[in-house]
């Protein structure tokens, strides 16, 4: 009798136990599904939210730039604008100042690959700049040998500007170099360039120490000027 006793207290035990379990497990069953409902709920919230900020920001833009309009774009263009000039060829026989005007250099500015563009000129020795702005000026001079020395020979070339206002000589570029004149045969090249705001009409002109030791050939010896920008 005691061991049926046991037993049937024991099952009955086990029952309201496993009942407890089973009401356990829904209640938590039900409290999982309520709180998935409120993330879905405040997700579609939170999406909601920001599509009506967003709809209201582009309102608001549009409103603004009817009322507001942008200023028409405006397009630059530029013009390009180059002068390139050369030596003058010698005539035969021609004393070596026919080069100069007894201190400036002469140039070619309209025969071979000479030109003057974009309203630039030419008039004795000077170009003159066409308007007031940024220009790259540059200047090539290859000198060669046409006797022998017995010592170093100083080669010096300047670019001078000259303006009304001003009344003088700017010097704007210069290069020099030494050379052993003693030598059979020898060729010195010496290039400079910069860039400069330029009024308009000004003159560039070029000096040199040695312009009797000039080479005869245009892809020798140039100057010239491009506009850049105002």
């Amino acid at each position: 009798m005691e061991r049926n006793h046991c037993y049937c207290c024991c099952r009955c035990w086990d029952e309201e136990g496993a009942e407890r379990e089973v009401c356990r497990s829904s209640e938590l069953n039900m409290l999982r599904r309520k709180e998935t409902r409120v993330r879905q709920f405040l997700t579609l919230l939170m999406f909601s939210l920001t599509a009506c900020l967003l709809l209201l920001l582009l309102l608001f833009l549009c409103r603004h730039q009817a009322s507001h309009p942008y200023p028409q774009q405006v397009t630059f263009t530029t013009c390009t604008i180059v002068a390139f000039c050369k030596l003058r060829d010698f005539v035969a026989n021609a004393p070596f100042d026919n080069i100069t005007d007894g201190k400036y250099l002469q140039w070619e500015h309209s025969l071979g690959n000479a030109k003057c563009l974009g309203g630039f000129r030419y008039s004795s020795g000077n170009l003159v700049v066409p308007r007031s702005g940024i220009y790259r000026v540059f200047l090539q001079i290859t000198y060669e040998s046409k006797s022998r020395c017995n010592k170093e020979l100083k080669l010096t070339q300047i670019v001078f500007s000259f303006y009304n206002s001003y009344n003088e000589n700017m010097r704007l570029l210069s290069s020099v170099d030494t050379v052993n004149c003693s030598l059979d045969h020898w060729r010195k090249s010496l290039y400079t360039a910069g860039i400069f705001y330029l009024e308009g009409n000004t003159l560039l002109r070029v000096m040199s120490s040695n312009p009797e030791l000039i080479a005869r050939k245009e892809d020798l010896v140039f100057f010239g000027a491009e506009f850049l920008s105002e």
